[in-house]
């Protein structure tokens, strides 16, 4: 089997559906799905069995987070394929997408992973994110909204969660690091791809359609606040594992703290100040091994 694609999911089966008929549709036929359910309660397991019997189901038993739940994916296909595509559960390919990807990197050594771009569902013209990156000093999550007009790959330095990667890489570099359960988990292999000595390509030509809502500048920033501890504390995580300026930005800590509250005040989001500063403890206390 070339190629194994790994969906983690939960609660999610309608999106979930859509995304696994829109797989069979692709003009790549070499692939087998593996789908790890984290615990869900809305019969995803049901919904599965009747119209994808022959896809590898797995279910825990509580719910993990994404980065648990794609290492589970992993160990079950890194030995029979030679590429891993990792999806959300939340989105549709473009026909082409899978071809778009692996061709891409399949004759080239130095090319260890690609990433695609990135839609919103609900206005299939207006891009997400095409080329991301995690500053290593000041620890700020960099999105590009754009399409390369000449539709040519370049070399980027991280990757949302939707990419390709060679098993052969993911051998070499190790699994997700479980720790950060959801964001940042993605960053952090493609910054471990980095120092290895491998490159990560966008490919403009591969196109997902994500089911993220659009949304106004209020809702936009309540749903900022509401993940204000993972984001702390993973964003320690990632300084403490891959940055060579850590000092510097833990004097950047106070100002983004100052950032939080100002936030949490003005959308009256007050629970996401002591769960910022909750994360941002439990980050520092946290024993990570920096990596060379």
């Amino acid at each position: 089997m070339k190629l194994s694609i790994i969906i983690p999911t939960f609660n999610n089966q309608k999106e979930l559906k859509e995304n696994l008929y829109a797989l069979y549709k692709s003009d790549f036929k070499d692939f087998n799905i593996t789908v790890i359910d984290d615990a869900s309660t809305d019969n995803t397991k049901e919904m599965i069995e009747k119209n994808f019997p022959k896809i590898s189901y797995i279910r825990n038993k509580k719910n993990q987070g994404p980065a648990y739940s794609r290492n589970i994916g992993i160990k079950q296909n890194i030995n029979k394929s030679d590429y891993l595509l990792f999806l959300d559960s939340d989105v549709e390919i473009a026909k082409n997408t899978i071809h778009e990807l692996y061709n891409s990197i399949k004759s080239k050594t130095h090319i260890a992973a690609a990433t695609p771009t990135v839609y919103f569902f609900d206005d299939k013209t207006k891009i997400q994110y095409s080329i991301v990156d995690v500053g290593l000093i000041t620890g700020i999550n960099y999105s590009k909204k754009y399409e390369r007009k000449d539709q040519i790959s370049v070399s980027v330095k991280s990757m949302g969660g939707n990419f390709i990667i060679k098993s052969k890489i993911l051998k070499e570099i190790g699994l997700f690091d479980e720790r950060y359960k959801i964001y940042y988990e993605d960053a952090d292999i493609a910054a471990r791809i980095i120092k290895a000595g491998y490159k990560i390509l966008y490919v403009p030509k591969a196109k997902i359609w994500h089911k993220y809502p659009l949304l106004n500048e209020v809702d936009a920033n309540k749903r900022w606040l509401s993940h204000a501890y993972l984001t702390s504390r993973n964003k320690l995580i990632f300084m403490k594992k891959h940055s060579k300026h850590l000092y510097l930005y833990y004097l950047l800590v106070p100002i983004y703290l100052s950032f939080y509250i100002f936030k949490a005040i003005k959308y009256r989001q007050f629970k996401a100040i002591k769960e910022f500063i909750c994360g941002i403890i439990d980050g520092l206390n946290l024993n990570v091994k920096h990596d060379k």
